[in-house]
């Protein structure tokens, strides 16, 4: 099976936190954005608010779509 290089490796919800560079699943791997904060909706469902840390432009997103930056990444083992 093969990957698509822009999916990236998911982050765990107790993984992130607040000043964490994130990739969002499903835009442009070249955005970055800094974790400002958490919300919960009624759902229950977590958001992020996001903001890009050049041009301080904001953002909401789901936490589910947070994606590893390649620096961040954690070692993916082959098998």
């Amino acid at each position: 099976m093969r990957r698509r290089l822009n999916e990236g490796t998911p982050i765990p919800l107790h993984a992130l936190t607040v000043g964490m560079l994130v990739h969002l699943k499903g835009t442009d791997f070249g955005c970055v954005w800094r974790i400002t904060g958490f919300e919960r909706d009624e759902h229950g469902e977590v958001w992020l608010r996001l903001q890009t840390p050049m041009t301080l432009k904001t953002s909401r997103a789901r936490a589910s779509r947070a994606r590893y930056i390649r620096a961040q990444q954690p070692f993916a083992r082959r098998f």
